[in-house]
C-alpha cells in the first residue's frame, strides 16, 4: 500500500467523511486541496479556503499536482481546486480527495498512491448530502435541497475511471469505514 491514498467518486458517495474517520480513528492524515469556493457553513473545514489571487499565485511559484475547475452556475464564476506537490510528506500515510482529473494529474506526475474509487447511487448520494432535515423549515429545506440537486447535476458527467480499488458505498458509514480499511490494511 502506498503512503499517499487518493480518494474519489461522485459528490455525497462519502469521501470527506471517509478520510475525516481514517483522521480521527486511525491517524491518517487528510491533505486539504485549496479552493476558491466559498465554504458551505462556517464549520466546513473540508479544504483550504483561498482566493483568486493566491490560485494564480500557485501556478506561478508551486508545483501544482493536482488541479481542476469548474463553472458555479449559482454565481456565474470559475471555481479552482489544487494541490501542491510540498503538502505531501513523505513517508506518512495521508488520504487525498480529488476529481477525476486530480487523479489523473498524480499519475502523469508518477506520484506514487493507491487509487479508492467510492461507487453509491444516486438515491443514497442525496440522503447523504442531504443530512438531518427534521429541523429545517420549509424554505431552508428547499435551499438545501435546490443546492445539493446542484451539486449533484454537476456531477452527471462523472467519467468513471480506473482505481486500483473500487468500494460499494451503498451501505452505513461504518460499513464503508470497515471496506476501506480493509483496502488500507492489505485484506482486499
Amino acid at each position: 500500500m502506498n503512503n499517499l491514498i487518493v480518494v474519489i467518486g461522485r459528490s455525497g458517495c462519502g469521501k470527506t467523511t471517509m478520510c475525516d474517520l481514517l483522521e480521527e480513528r486511525r491517524g491518517i492524515k487528510q491533505i486539504r486541496t485549496y479552493t476558491t469556493k466559498a465554504p458551505r457553513d462556517k464549520y466546513d473545514n473540508s479544504h483550504k479556503f483561498s482566493n483568486y489571487t493566491q490560485y494564480v499565485f500557485a501556478k506561478s511559484f508551486c508545483n501544482i499536482i493536482s488541479e481542476t475547475q469548474w463553472l458555479d452556475e449559482n454565481k456565474d464564476e470559475m471555481v479552482y481546486y489544487w494541490t501542491i506537490d510540498n503538502q505531501i510528506e513523505q513517508g506518512e500515510p495521508q488520504t487525498l480527495v480529488v476529481d477525476n482529473s486530480g487523479l489523473k494529474m498524480i499519475r502523469e506526475f508518477k506520484i506514487p498512491h493507491t487509487s479508492i474509487y467510492i461507487i453509491s447511487d444516486q438515491d443514497k448520494r442525496y440522503r447523504n448530502l442531504m443530512g438531518n432535515t427534521e429541523k429545517l423549515d420549509y424554505i431552508e429545506y428547499r435551499s438545501k435541497r435546490d443546492k445539493v440537486l446542484a451539486r449533484m447535476n454537476r456531477d452527471k458527467d462523472f467519467e468513471i475511471v480506473s482505481a486500483d480499488y473500487t468500494i460499494d458505498g451503498n451501505c452505513t458509514i461504518e460499513e464503508l469505514y470497515e471496506r476501506v480499511c480493509s483496502v488500507i490494511d492489505g485484506k482486499e
